[in-house]
C-alpha cells in the first residue's frame, strides 16, 4: 500500500503534465486531456531518486517505455 505522500506526488505529477485540448470536431466543445509521457516520467524519476538511494532510474524508464 502506498502512503499519502505517494498519492499526492503522483496526482501533482499528472496535473502538472496534463494538457487540455478542446475537441473542435464536436458541437459540444468537449475537452480531451493528454499527458506528456516524457515529462511525467521525468517528474516521477526525480521524486523517486530523492525518496530512495536504491532507485534505478534507467530500469524505471525502460519499464515505462516497454
Amino acid at each position: 500500500m502506498l502512503s499519502r505522500k505517494y498519492y499526492k506526488m503522483i496526482a501533482q505529477s499528472i496535473k502538472k503534465n496534463s494538457v487540455e485540448v478542446v475537441d473542435e470536431t464536436t458541437q459540444d466543445g468537449n475537452s480531451k486531456w493528454y499527458i506528456d509521457k516524457e515529462s511525467l516520467i521525468c517528474d516521477l524519476v526525480m521524486f523517486f531518486e530523492v525518496d530512495s538511494k536504491l532507485f534505478d532510474w534507467e530500469k524505471f524508464v525502460d519499464a515505462c517505455n516497454d
